[in-house]
């Protein structure tokens, strides 16, 4: 057998008791169809559908059409994107494991437009040939994330084998990608004001999770886990414009560093179908604090080229939605 349990009799092959708790020996291991095995899973694949909440903090009006303001970031709005998620997993002793996961390939892109009678007035902008007695006036706002982790993980089971719970520590890398654009046009003249920020997010994480064995079969559990970060911020604008048909463009450019934080949780339930193959759903929540977020850092001065470039990157991104997936193992 492999390990005495704490009534004395035998437990299942792979576990062994060490200072109270239940540990996994993934060599030995039955296979899952008992609460007394560990989870464990040598791959794990999920979609993800997440939205991006609060898609401005604090609206900016940019068109006008008769003193009434007819465009504003109020127009936009985020919906769910599909995304997936993989992890992999090496044992390196008992029940502890190496922990490899990338999430991501998430696009969300949102955009409205107003069209007039050369009746549209830019309210950042006011007074510019091209932005005064519009015929069109649009904004775009895009944003990406992609966030890949390597963690070393530790699990224990209760003595009982019904609270499973694990411990994890390591590092993280997220990148949030974004662009902004508004666009005025009358007869003959454009203006085409684009502006992108990136961030570079690099620390250090812990967290954990825990199970509850219900059945050999199903389980219900949640994760926690965040970190310090630090950021790499840059933004970049280019202006474009064509008074009288004439083009005109500036750019500009900054970055800075400073601290981040990332926290993830999400609930789940577990459902062996087979020793070697596991049905997962749950729902996902992921906080990013301290970003430079594309709408924030839009500059209504309209001395293009001669204003002071600035860089807000204390903005706040979060994420929620529900996942699903298989674990497998062999």
């Amino acid at each position: 057998c492999g390990g005495c349990m704490p009534n004395g009799r035998c437990g299942p092959l792979g576990m062994g008791l060490v200072g109270g708790l239940d540990v996994f020996d993934r060599e030995n291991s039955s296979g899952g169809l008992n609460c007394c095995n560990p989870r464990w899973f040598d791959v794990a694949a999920d979609f993800m559908y997440l939205s991006r909440e609060d898609v401005v903090k604090a609206p900016m009006n940019f068109t006008q059409q008769g003193g009434a303001t007819v465009l504003s970031t109020n127009d936009l709005d985020f919906n769910y994107e599909p995304g997936f998620r993989v992890s992999l997993q090496l044992l390196t002793g008992p029940g502890t494991n190496l922990e490899a996961t990338y999430f991501g390939t998430f696009h969300w892109n949102t955009s409205a437009q107003v069209f007039g009678a050369n009746n549209l007035n830019s309210i950042p902008f006011a007074g510019f040939p091209e932005t005064s007695n519009s015929i069109a006036q649009s904004i775009g706002y895009g944003s990406e994330l992609n966030s890949a982790e390597l963690n070393l993980r530790r699990r224990w089971v209760s003595p009982n084998c019904r609270v499973h719970t694990s411990l994890l520590m390591g590092a993280r890398y997220v990148s949030l990608e974004e662009n902004f654009r508004y666009f005025a046009q009358d007869n003959v003249s454009s203006l085409d004001y684009l502006l992108s920020t990136s961030n570079d997010l690099i620390g250090f994480q812990i967290g954990g999770d825990l199970n509850v064995c219900l059945t050999s079969r199903l389980k219900f559990g949640g994760e926690l886990k965040s970190g310090v970060f630090g950021n790499d911020a840059r933004q970049t604008t280019t202006v474009t414009s064509t008074p009288g048909g004439l083009p005109d463009s500036a750019r500009e450019f900054i970055s800075a560093n400073n601290i981040s934080f990332v926290g993830e949780a999400g609930g789940f339930a577990l459902f062996h179908i087979s020793p070697r193959c596991t049905i997962r759903g749950g729902y996902q929540v992921v906080l990013i604090e301290g970003v430079a977020l594309a709408p924030d850092n839009f500059n209504s001065d309209p001395f293009f080229g001669n204003r002071p470039v600035m860089l807000h990157d204390g903005g706040q991104a979060f994420y929620h939605g529900a996942t699903g997936g298989l674990e497998l193992s062999w």
